[in-house]
């Protein structure tokens, strides 16, 4: 299974605690381009954790666009209903993620958008 499967699948299944095998233990992680990045393997999981508790039937889905030998550019879309208000969200994005000779994260920046709304 490739990185972004393995990411894919984290979100899919809502649990977070598997995400870490992904990063590697200094990793940053941006997921606003106007916040302070995430620093190390605890804090990213620590979000992963929090983030997906809200999440119910998710279909995540991620498309590696273009990679080179330490990086990769992909484009991602999913699909949730949120736990606490039941809205559906659509959320569309795009990553950046550059990787260790191991195939873990170092870096991951992203920007995405949401749509909230009923389901169609």
């Amino acid at each position: 299974m490739n990185w972004f499967n393995h990411l894919a699948n984290v979100w899919n299944e809502g649990d977070g605690r598997t995400v870490a095998p992904l990063f590697s233990l200094n990793a940053t992680y941006s997921a606003d381009p106007f916040a302070p990045p995430l620093h190390g393997r605890i804090a990213i999981v620590a979000y992963w954790q929090t983030e997906l508790a809200n999440h119910r039937d998710v279909n995540c889905v991620i498309e590696p666009l273009h990679q080179g030998a330490d990086w990769a550019v992909a484009h991602w879309h999913t699909t949730l209903t949120h736990a606490d208000t039941g809205n559906f969200i659509e959320l569309d994005g795009v990553m950046i993620v550059q990787f260790n000779a191991a195939g873990e994260c170092t870096n991951l920046r992203e920007w995405w958008h949401e749509e909230v709304g009923s389901r169609k």
